[in-house]
């Protein structure tokens, strides 16, 4: 998945086959030893995960068919685990009361009865515990699916709903000594973190687990990209250096690069540029994958900028327009900028604190956008520029939590989207932003009118991750209806 090779994919494929096979052969020998009939429930949920898995792999190495029905056929195994496991606790159900009566009629043997070195409660336990990881792992990624095709979900089987989806991967994380907790936690720490884009629930569930996996790498990535958007910004980056450092196996080397990568970041939100720069061409030299590259030259080329060294930020304009992939939001938004860097040659104080202000806005640190944006004080601005510095401004003072100021802001830059002419996803971003705001301080009908006018917009940069915060409050509007 992190390599992003081909060979490497094959390999994968391969291990879980051979892993398929091992564990379900090790859970049938668990189970009958314990005396219990739930082998058939714990391998069908070994088998469906094995198959999960596979299908991530062929979708990331572009074979959607097969990937398709690997998907399908984990499903199927799901739910029969999950019937398998009714009947298995019906009949631990009885298998205690019988057991109950036989201890009493055995009471006075010479012989003491046979004990099990796994108990059936424990082992089903470990079961279930399988369960709610594979099913809260359907639900919640299945109910990402666009609501105009959920019926068709639902007609082939799968049951797509977001919520029971997190509800499940919690209350498996929430049994601290089940097989899937730990994987679950980080899960549900990846979608409060990536998908709900909550930094109070994602950081409510890292602090959790920072006890209980302190050495984990993909616990410590997780938590430092938590920490970056939570405006931990120094936190972020030693949690992204322990990662590095635990990453020392030969099969992590991408992790490891990954980790660099985001702590180059971490430096470039700080507004560090040439520590930011050397990190990032490190990165981009060693790197092999197709992630992260184009973004990352984007990033090197603004830092160039920062730094006067014009001829180097064309070199890495052109490495931008060579490593873009379509359909990627940030893609996309590095290679429009990239291009009108290249045709002005160099970017003028203007730009410079506007991609500054933004660069900040990954550390979440509202006070240096503000210094950022003060630079254009005494600078005429054309009325674009104008417009996108009040976009700024208005993420700063959300992410200060001046709430009402900040929807104000939102507001003005709706009133003025005429003006805007490049830069043209500042104008939904404002609308969704300005919605959250309004309904963090109640304003609910203003609210839903922001968002209904965001909904005109169907493709801009940054896309995909405003779809799924517009999606977030259209729930939350919902429920406050109800």
């Amino acid at each position: 998945m992190l390599s992003e090779q081909r060979a490497d994919a094959d390999a994968a494929l391969e291990a879980l086959r051979t892993a398929r096979h091992a564990a379900q052969e090790a859970a049938g020998g668990q189970a009958r030893h314990a005396g219990l009939a739930g082998a058939s429930a714990e391998a069908s949920f070994l088998a469906a995960d094995t198959e999960l898995f596979a299908a991530l792999l062929l979708f990331r190495t572009g074979h959607v068919l097969r990937g398709g029905r690997a998907l399908v056929r984990a499903w199927s195994l799901a739910k029969q685990g999950l019937a398998h496991l009714e009947r298995t606790q019906a009949s631990l159900a009885a298998a205690r009361s019988s057991a109950a009566r036989a201890q009493t009629a055995t009471a006075t043997s010479p012989d003491p009865p046979f004990e099990t070195t796994v108990s059936p409660g424990s082992y089903l336990a470990s079961v279930r515990n399988r369960a709610l990881l594979t099913r809260g792992f359907f639900r919640f990624f299945l109910g990402l699916v666009p609501r105009a095709f959920a019926w068709l979900l639902r007609l082939v089987g799968f049951d797509p709903a977001r919520a029971p989806g997190k509800a499940d991967l919690l209350a498996c994380a929430g049994e601290a000594r089940g097989p899937r907790a730990p994987l679950a936690g980080l899960l549900a720490l990846w979608i409060a973190a990536f998908f709900d884009d909550d930094p109070d629930a994602a950081e409510n569930i890292a602090s959790t687990w920072d006890t209980r996996l302190p050495r984990s790498p993909f616990f410590l990535y997780l938590h430092g990209y938590v920490l970056r958007q939570s405006g931990h910004n120094e936190e972020s980056f030693d949690r992204f250096e322990r990662a590095a450092n635990a990453s020392h196996d030969p099969s992590m080397e991408h992790l490891r690069l990954a980790c660099e990568y985001e702590m180059g970041w971490c430096r470039f939100a700080a507004g560090e540029w040439e520590d930011a720069l050397a990190r990032l061409s490190a990165f981009l030299q060693r790197f092999g994958g197709k992630s992260y590259r184009a973004y990352a030259a984007y990033q090197a080329a603004i830092c160039c900028e920062m730094l006067d060294r014009h001829e180097d930020a064309l070199w890495y304009c052109e490495q931008v327009l060579k490593w873009k992939r379509d359909h990627y939001s940030y893609d996309t938004f590095a290679a429009r900028k990239a291009i009108e860097l290249r045709d002005n040659g160099a970017l003028c104080a203007t730009k410079k604190a506007l991609a500054a202000a933004q660069a900040h806005m990954d550390a979440r640190d509202g006070a240096r956008m503000l210094r950022a944006l003060a630079e254009l004080d005494s600078r005429p601005l054309d009325r674009a520029d104008a417009v996108e510095r009040l976009f700024w401004q208005a993420r700063a003072h959300d992410v200060l939590g001046e709430k009402e100021q900040a929807l104000q802001e939102y507001t003005a830059v709706w009133e003025k989207r005429h003006d805007v002419t490049s830069e043209i996803y500042i104008i939904p971003h404002a609308l969704v932003r300005g919605a959250a705001a309004a309904v963090a301080i109640g304003e609910r009908e203003r609210a839903a009118s922001l968002l209904a006018a965001s909904k005109s917009y169907r493709s801009f940069d940054f896309d995909k991750p405003l779809h799924r915060t517009m999606a977030a409050l259209d729930d939350e509007l919902r429920r406050r209806r109800t």
